[in-house]
């Protein structure tokens, strides 16, 4: 059995063009909290790593 991912899985599973919407929201959030704390604590290391998964906003994406 294949393994679907990407644009065509969340079509599958019914997603329509407001839930790739969302989903880009989502994914640029992250990607700007994670620049924020890359800019703070350097490239990705245990400390980074461990501030991220502290992290209140990564939290809130999570839910």
């Amino acid at each position: 059995m294949q393994t679907v991912t990407g644009t065509p899985a969340t079509t599958t599973q019914g997603r329509i063009e407001s839930d790739f919407e969302t989903i880009a929201e989502f994914l640029m959030k992250a990607a700007h909290i994670t620049s924020a704390f890359r800019k703070k604590h350097g490239k990705p290391h245990k400390k980074f790593v461990k501030s991220l998964c502290t992290s209140k906003d990564i939290c809130e994406i999570r839910n």
